[in-house]
């Protein structure tokens, strides 16, 4: 980190106004063991940030305690933005995991469970992005935005649906959860889906913006039919979702872009448009990835976000079902897989080998997979938190 004078605009560094800080070029160090007493009492500042942005999520967590000061520098919007952005260069390296009433957090190369959480009731988990996870109870009566590393929950009030339930019968939701970077705005898309009698099915889609803290519904385009119950997928700044069109089963995909809440259609590789195969969508290498059965096992990626022609397929696996990536290992020479509900598994590219997965206390049965970074962002500091009662 490139040094700074103390003169510098405050606008580039957090304002820490504390009675403890004794000059606004240094921090106080807390020395009340006695230990020490010929160390200086302060840091200049640029030293601080300088040790504070070296050092790993769950050392700052601990820091916080040293003083106040720490913990507003430590808690500043302007140092979490800026230690989260240093991080994520070093990309993916956890992945998270619900399976039932459990919750998994795992280092995804070592798969050692760093975090083990037994839910009163089963939770289940919507998506995750920059360290906050998504997650609803199984009657969606709750949705939770929460950091695992800071134990930071915010519980957001469902959309209320309509009251006359004797028009109408719930079908059931998928949701999304995402990143608006333009407003440094967090949000979750909720479809719903309602039978009529008088109309039939139909979707609705509404959008929560953590920093309002509000709902909105948004409108869904005439072409939409149907969605596949998946988590969305978020990239390049929108939600992600598979479509299938009643009359003649073609695939698409459609999304949500998280900065203006406007659906659009991605292209499909020429190669897949119009084949009745299974498909899938994920994520790899921070680019949209589609997945094909047929003609090959195939898992293309779109290089250049909504460019048709820049859609690429890396290789093809050998298996029978079809499974969608979740990361690369360190080294890019294994993918890791998952199959609808199925334990994830490692697939290695230069000897077309499987890998089971062994997560202590994971066991099988229907699980979902998420890639998971830490941060220090606070999902309660956007806007007001709702308490169960």
């Amino acid at each position: 980190m490139e040094n700074a004078e103390p003169e510098e605009p405050q606008k580039k560094r957090p304002h820490l106004d504390h009675a403890e800080t004794a000059r606004s070029s240094t921090f106080p160090i807390n020395n009340k063991s006695g230990m020490g007493k010929k160390m200086c009492p302060y840091l200049s500042r640029d030293i601080l940030w300088d040790i504070l942005f070296r050092l790993p999520f769950k050392s700052l967590v601990r820091f916080k305690c040293v003083s106040k000061t720490w913990n507003s520098a430590i808690n500043d919007p302007w140092f979490v933005k800026s230690h989260h952005q240093k991080q994520s260069t070093k990309g993916n390296n956890k992945i998270v995991i619900t399976k039932g009433r459990r919750l998994f957090l795992a280092d995804i190369e070592s798969l050692d469970v760093e975090e083990f959480i037994d839910f009163p009731s089963e939770l289940q988990l919507r998506g995750s992005y920059n360290g906050l996870i998504c997650l609803t109870d199984r009657s969606e009566s709750e949705i939770i935005l929460w950091n695992l590393l800071t134990e930071d929950p915010n519980y957001i009030k469902p959309v209320s649906l309509q009251q006359d339930r004797s028009r109408y019968s719930y079908q059931g939701s998928v949701y999304g959860f995402g990143y608006d970077s333009n407003n440094d705005d967090y949000k979750v898309v909720r479809f719903s889906t309602f039978f009529y009698i008088s109309r039939g099915i139909t979707p609705n889609a509404w959008v929560y913006s953590l920093r309002k803290s509000a709902w909105k519904e948004i409108e869904i385009p005439p072409t939409f039919d149907f969605i596949r119950a998946r988590n969305g997928v978020f990239s390049s700044g929108a939600l992600h979702w598979l479509g299938e069109s009643f009359l003649d089963n073609r695939k698409f995909i459609f999304a949500v872009d998280l900065q203006t809440d406007i659906f659009r259609k991605v292209p499909l590789p020429d190669s897949l448009v119009g084949l009745k195969t299974s498909l899938d969508i994920g994520v790899l290498g921070g680019c949209l990835s589609v997945t094909s059965l047929l003609p090959q096992h195939g898992i293309w990626v779109m290089k250049h976000y909504m460019l048709k022609e820049s859609w690429t397929n890396l290789f093809s696996i050998l298996a029978y079902k079809i499974a969608r990536p979740i990361s690369y290992s360190r080294d890019a020479k294994k993918v890791l897989l998952q199959e609808e509900g199925n334990m994830p598994y490692w697939y290695d590219l230069e000897k077309q080998k499987f890998s089971k997965l062994g997560i202590c206390g994971l066991g099988w049965g229907y699980c979902v997979v998420e890639n998971y970074l830490e941060t220090l962002v606070s999902p309660s500091g956007y806007g007001a938190q709702e308490k169960l009662h």
